[in-house]
């Protein structure tokens, strides 16, 4: 079987001193990216590299990595614009455990007392965590980080999730 391999960003660009790169990851790989012990990089010669990966810091719109040892200053400066990949494989045993953002859209909102307050009508993934945006049956707006602190549980067999108090996160909270 052929290995299949997934884009999931681009190096915009590089700090060569520091062997850092900045990636423009999809927000969905974000996360993958800052548990990674080894990053995989195909260059504009179509080579792909394998680079051992020693810090990530996630920001509002990048991912910065910096490269452990072994990785030579020419190396890294000929990673401007290369492709970011993982196998998929790799990804279907990191995510087996995590429900992906875009599973959660149409589960239905419920509050702590038990009640159907509305449902998901987007899902994406940040920087930092997953969010949820709900509408409510009487039309209210909420963007809600997926987090311990505002979610309860999952039921993914019952297609619902119960939140915690969800009062500041509507758009018309004051």
């Amino acid at each position: 079987m052929a290995e299949e391999w997934i884009r999931i960003g681009v190096v915009q660009s590089v700090n060569v001193p520091s062997r850092t790169l900045r990636i423009a990851a999809k927000a969905t790989y974000a996360a993958a990216l800052k548990r990674a012990e080894w990053i995989r990089l195909v260059l504009s010669d179509s080579r792909m590299l394998r680079c051992r990966v020693a810090h990530v810091r996630l920001t509002s719109e990048h991912v910065l990595v910096e490269l452990g040892p072994g990785v030579t200053r020419d190396s890294v400066a000929a990673m401007r614009n290369a492709a970011v990949v993982v196998l998929s494989e790799e990804l279907a045993e990191e995510d087996a455990d995590r429900v992906a953002p875009v599973q959660l859209i149409g589960f239905d909102v419920v509050d702590d007392s038990g009640a159907v307050v509305g449902s998901i009508e987007d899902a994406y993934a940040a920087a930092a965590n997953d969010v949820v945006e709900i509408r409510t049956h009487d039309g209210r707006r909420a963007s809600v980080p997926v987090v311990d602190a505002f979610v309860d549980t999952i039921d993914t067999e019952r297609r619902r999730i119960v939140f915690h108090d969800l009062t500041p996160f509507y758009d018309d909270a004051d």
